[in-house]
């Protein structure tokens, strides 16, 4: 009998320990700045935006126009950087803006 109580004070001792680093890891996830969802991403001091961003962006812009854009050769293509995901830099949206005489939204 003397084991089992032991041993289940083990079992206790443990499964505290591990709801408090659950809850340390929660408590730091909780105080981190949470990134806006549709912030442009910032990589080596520069931002990169995703389709959808480049549309609002400029200012209401379709996805399909976006890409018709592309496809026709109006628009940058951007970086493709994994199969399904293309990137555009701020400042090549920013250049394209200018020579179009366009304001960003």
């Amino acid at each position: 009998m003397e084991m089992i109580s032991e041993t289940a004070k083990q079992k206790t001792k443990k499964a505290a320990k591990t709801e408090a680093v659950v809850t340390d890891e929660q408590e730091m996830q909780a105080t981190k700045p949470k990134e806006r969802k549709h912030a442009p991403k910032v990589i080596a001091d520069m931002q990169y935006m995703r389709a959808a961003q480049v549309c609002r962006y400029i200012g209401g812009l379709g996805l399909t126009t976006l890409y018709s854009w592309i496809h026709a050769g109006r628009f940058p293509a951007g970086k493709l950087v994994t199969r399904r995901c293309r990137l555009w830099s701020k400042a090549e949206v920013d250049e394209w803006l200018r020579q179009h005489d366009i304001e960003a939204a």
